[in-house]
């Protein structure tokens, strides 16, 4: 299994901090979040790993050229986004699409702090497409999921707060007979120039026919790192919860 990492994006909400610093950069005891990105990974034999990088390439480089120097093994391909300042995550992840081929994959945003659990949650679920999803309230900002008998029946930042399950955190597993559909439908969108949009509303679309399976992760800690109080909130979580799994 190969795993695609987004990371691209410039993290403007967390400024002033990642004005010099990309937002997977910052540090959490020690550690990048990149870093707690990949050990769980590896912890878990995925080697392969696809990084869609854009903003602030060099430093990317340099902190993984690193860690392939403590995980050994690691098999990074960096895929550059050029136009990241002006793309979103569905554009990122058609540009990862052609080195994913028709393998299973985990998909990762690159600013999500979490569980090792999690991983394995994901990856002992049977089930061809599945989604990490925490049921909770959700506000305007969150990726909401309307959930119909444990699949995903909507998806997407737009959606009725009153209608939703919670929210998808921004980790999933893909398995090949999936993967075909999604980069057909990513290689559809991008066509019609849709290339600022969430990679979620592809899987809303394919989600009205085909099966998309929520894991609901409610209690493993993890958190998208958005804000500089998500970022204040990731280091109490690590303190916490995340510093007994290492």
């Amino acid at each position: 299994m190969k795993a695609v990492i987004l990371i691209a994006g410039r993290g403007s909400r967390l400024r002033p901090l990642t004005d010099r610093t990309p937002k997977c950069l910052l540090r959490i005891n020690g550690k990048t979040i990149l870093e707690h990105q990949i050990s769980n990974l590896f912890y878990y034999g995925i080697r392969s790993i696809i990084l869609v990088v854009g903003y602030k390439i060099d430093a990317v480089v340099n902190a993984v050229s690193q860690m392939k120097e403590k995980y050994c093994g690691l098999d990074i391909i960096f895929v550059e986004n050029p136009i990241y300042f002006k793309t979103n995550t569905l554009y990122s992840l058609w540009l990862a699409s052609c080195h994913v081929g028709h393998d299973d994959f985990l998909y990762l945003n690159g600013d999500v702090v979490f569980s090792k659990k999690l991983l394995e949650a994901l990856l002992n679920s049977p089930y061809d497409a599945c989604l990490a999803v925490e049921k909770k309230r959700v506000g305007r900002e969150e990726v909401k999921v309307i959930v119909n008998q444990g699949f995903v029946k909507r998806i997407g930042k737009d959606l009725d707060p009153s209608e939703s399950y919670g929210e998808f955190i921004g980790i999933a597993k893909f398995s090949k007979n999936f993967n075909k559909l999604l980069i057909r439908k990513l290689n559809s969108l991008v066509r019609q120039k849709f290339i600022n949009e969430f990679f979620e509303k592809a899987l809303d679309e394919l989600a009205r026919v085909i099966n998309i399976r929520v894991v609901d992760i409610t209690g493993l800690p993890c958190i998208e790192v958005d804000t500089l109080e998500d970022y204040e909130v990731a280091k109490e979580i690590y303190n916490s919860y995340l510093k007994g799994e290492e």
